[in-house]
């Protein structure tokens, strides 16, 4: 089965605890699909912890081809590597 993924990276303030440690230049890889949801979340709540910006794992079954497309939204290069795992940065 062939798993396709549309991610994007991104920098948004990422609160780590209730004490408000907070890193203002936070990054984080998104998928699209929750991407202007965590946006608007951080936007309502400034300052609050926002369930959905924590670590991206991307899941699939062993034997299933996993495709991503990648969007960088940073003012600076970045991209994905998955170590250990055949990848063409071309395609």
């Amino acid at each position: 089965m062939v798993r396709h993924f549309c991610i994007s990276a991104i920098q948004v303030p990422i609160v780590y605890n209730k004490y408000g440690d907070v890193d203002p230049n936070g990054l984080m890889y998104v998928l699209d699909k929750n991407k202007d949801e965590v946006k608007k979340r951080i936007k309502e709540c400034p300052g609050t912890y926002v369930d959905l910006v924590q670590p991206l794992v991307i899941r699939a079954h062993q034997g299933d081809i996993v495709e991503i497309t990648f969007k960088n939204e940073l003012c600076f290069s970045a991209s994905m590597n998955v170590k250990g795992l055949p990848y063409e940065v071309q395609n």
